[in-house]
């Protein structure tokens, strides 16, 4: 399943570097909960979906969840038609390398698009970020590339791109809280990987604690009653 640019500026006096391109900020949704208003300052949730899916799609995952919170879907870049949108795809013979690089700069993207929210809109305490397959990749990723931004990283039926670590390295004293939920009939992502890549992310001082749900590849039913629980409690502290 999926950074570097470099540029030299000549100028008359000589060579200068240039500071790196601003990341390009992503399309998003914006749904409030709980009874919330869109004018209200809330706790903010970002949510990433799955291959496939939408981010009009995702909201069904968060649309009847009871905290107020304004919670933003963020829309993937790649746009593959009728069968939805995705974040990376496989064009190289070594994938996992290469979707790693390309994580390395959706993780960018993602953070500058919550800063744009969060300059747009009143927001309170530091986001936590959830997403879904492919969106819980770049959720697990977070916690090498930014794992200061966020208050709390919630993985679903995800795993943790291993090759992440050929350039980003783990921080465990500012990585935030992680919690992973994963269907133990899952076929499209086994929950073995998720356990294996787990494995990883502990071995470097990282501690991820795995709920196993019931469920096939999709947030439903307890498991999506489960996330909601979890993060209505990070929001209330």
């Amino acid at each position: 399943m999926t950074r570097a640019l470099l540029a030299l500026c000549l100028v008359a006096c000589g060579s200068t570097t240039p500071e790196p391109a601003t990341p390009a900020v992503l399309e998003y949704l914006e749904l409030t909960t709980g009874g919330a208003t869109a004018s209200e300052t809330l706790p903010l949730v970002v949510a990433l979906h799955g291959r496939g899916d939408t981010a009009d799609g995702f909201t069904r995952a968060f649309r009847d969840m009871p905290t107020p919170a304004r919670v933003v879907l963020l829309r993937a870049p790649i746009h593959e038609g009728a069968s939805g949108d995705a974040w990376f795809t496989f064009q190289h013979i070594d994938t996992w390398v290469h979707v790693a690089e390309d994580v390395d700069v959706l993780c960018d993207r993602v953070v500058a698009t919550v800063d744009a929210i969060e300059g747009a809109h009143p927001s309170r305490g530091r986001p936590v970020l959830t997403g879904f397959s492919q969106g819980g990749m770049i959720a697990y990723a977070m916690a090498l590339r930014h794992p200061a931004r966020f208050a709390a990283l919630y993985p679903v039926s995800g795993i943790m791109i291993t090759e992440l670590y050929a350039h980003d390295h783990a921080d465990p004293a500012h990585t935030p809280p992680i919690v992973a939920f994963h269907g133990t009939r899952d076929e499209i992502i086994p929950i073995d990987s998720d356990r294996e890549a787990i494995q990883t992310l502990e071995a470097h001082g990282v501690h991820v604690e795995l709920r196993p749900h019931d469920a096939t590849h999709w947030l439903d039913g307890e498991m999506r009653a489960d996330l909601w629980q979890t993060i209505a409690a990070q929001l209330a502290r």
